[in-house]
């Protein structure tokens, strides 16, 4: 059901990011997740940077993650509710986003 409907055209144009992530909110999100992180580090954080990049300064979106919050992880090894906190971006669990769409299992 999910599956078919996150395939039609409609929906993934509206879900399909176009544009490119900006150089200064990379550099914000890449902060908050530490300072003079390694090469492996942002491996570890990969997409992560990017996803969470685009949705700084844009209220209309919102991150969807199946990450829980770990505060007392740092650097690499912090979760994307715990960087959204940090940077007053609107998150939700996947779970909510379902209830919301009235999928059920």
């Amino acid at each position: 059901m999910l599956s078919g409907w996150i395939k039609q055209t409609d929906v993934k144009k509206v879900l399909q990011l176009r544009e490119e992530a900006e150089p200064d909110n990379l550099k914000m999100v890449r902060a908050t997740y530490g300072e003079n992180l390694s090469e492996v580090e942002l491996e570890t954080i990969g997409a992560d940077l990017f996803l969470i990049s685009y949705a700084v300064g844009n209220p209309n979106r919102v991150i969807v993650t199946n990450e829980i919050s770990r505060s007392r992880r740092i650097r690499a090894n912090r979760t994307i509710p715990d960087i959204c906190r940090d940077l007053k971006i609107e998150w939700m669990p996947d779970i909510t986003l379902y209830r919301e769409l009235k999928i059920s299992f």
